[in-house]
């Protein structure tokens, strides 16, 4: 071997250290970077944790808010229509009862008008141009 072939040798056994160091250096650091975003990540999930709850907690009590304000509505409604009915009842009871034996007396008036009119007194304008003419 020659001397430049030595050296070159030499050169690319330092090269060759120096990669294998850096890589060592690299993997060291990765593996210290793994277990810190694990300690890091298991330390969010425990503060996350509470959160987490709070809201499930909180859409829980939503769920049954709601379900509690529908059943109110439906109540409500249930209350209205009935409410609606027994009115529309007692209007057709208010008419049966006074609008029609008004009308059946508004009826029996005309009648009695009508009967007046037709058999009754003569009316005191004919009477008073009848007077005149009378000789008694």
């Amino acid at each position: 071997m020659t001397e430049w072939q030595t050296v070159w040798f030499a050169v690319m056994a330092i090269a060759i250290a120096t990669i294998a160091l850096v890589q060592i250096a690299v993997a060291v650091h990765i593996a210290r970077t793994a277990r810190e975003v694990t300690r890091t990540s298991a330390e969010l999930r425990q503060g996350l944790r509470p959160l987490i709850d709070k809201a499930q907690r909180m859409v829980d009590e939503a769920t049954r808010g709601t379900a509690l304000a529908v059943a109110q509505v439906e109540r409500v409604d249930r209350l209205l229509a009935t409410t609606t009915e027994q009115v529309d009842e007692m209007l057709r009871t208010v008419r049966k009862a006074v609008v029609e034996p008004i009308r059946q007396g508004t009826a029996v008036v005309a009648a009695v008008r009508a009967f007046v009119a037709a058999f009754g007194r003569p009316d005191r304008r004919e009477a008073d141009e009848e007077d005149p003419l009378f000789v008694g």
